[in-house]
């Protein structure tokens, strides 16, 4: 069964694993890091509101038609050990067809809004040629589902609701530069609060373009969090290839 309901590009969560730094070097100046990028992902799992639940089974390609805006980005610092990064998300779809498993009979179409917003802190071991990023943040989520229900009976109707909540996260990262201008990074996070769990596991590769200011990064991500509160359900799972650019400065 399947449901277009989002998700061409979204952020990450564990958001330095785009940003990450030349692996052995700590500078005690300020440097900053802007990354654009996308993520090519597909959506799994259940997503409902009140009665009217959704299966959601898709692949990238069955949703890119019914994006209608989509913006993302991650902005980071470091001074020394310490790095302070934020990401920010915000992806719309419109007229996604949806199938209904409970509450309802005949076509369901699926509007969906959603902003994802963490903010990170976080400290650095370093070695010769390697980092560990210890990190803590928070993730907030906020969603707006709309169901248009046209029953194979009766009037159409329709379902909406707005949800949003705050997930508190704590996670590593391993940095790797195995040569000068190759940079390997793989870690995670997890955690929950407003949902009952959320987790991710990033893995990612950047090249240098320049010596000093661009890199080409591409990698892989899954996330996944589980929301069931007050009408509304939201337990999927997220998972695809990346791509962005660091601006480095």
């Amino acid at each position: 069964m399947r449901a277009g309901v989002w998700r061409v590009a979204a952020g990450l969560s564990l958001v330095t694993a785009l940003a990450a730094p030349c692996a052995g070097q700590i500078s005690e100046k300020w440097s900053f890091v802007v990354t654009p990028y996308g993520w090519i992902a597909g959506l799994g799992g259940q997503v409902g509101f009140n009665s009217v639940v959704t299966d959601v089974d898709l692949r990238f390609v069955d949703i890119v038609d019914h994006l209608t805006f989509g913006a993302m980005a991650t902005v980071e610092a470091r001074r020394g050990p310490l790095l302070f990064a934020t990401d920010a998300i915000y992806i719309s779809l419109a007229d996604s067809k949806a199938f209904a498993v409970r509450g309802a009979s005949g076509d369901v179409t699926l509007d969906q809004r959603e902003t994802i917003v963490q903010p990170v802190v976080g400290y650095t071991i370093a070695g010769d040629f390697w980092n560990v990023d210890l990190l803590a943040g928070a993730r907030y989520w906020n969603l707006s589902t709309d169901f248009g229900l046209d029953p194979a009976q009766g009037e159409s109707r329709s379902r909406s609701g707005t949800r949003d909540w705050l997930d508190l996260t704590g996670g590593a990262r391993v940095s790797l530069t195995p040569v000068p201008f190759v940079h390997l990074s793989a870690g995670g996070d997890g955690g929950g609060g407003g949902s009952r769990s959320t987790w991710q596991a990033v893995g990612s590769a950047s090249i240098d373009l320049t010596a000093d200011h661009f890199s080409l990064l591409t990698g892989y991500r899954y996330l996944a969090v589980d929301y069931d509160h007050a009408g509304f359900l939201f337990d999927t799972h997220t998972s695809g290839w990346l791509i962005g650019l660091n601006l480095r400065y």
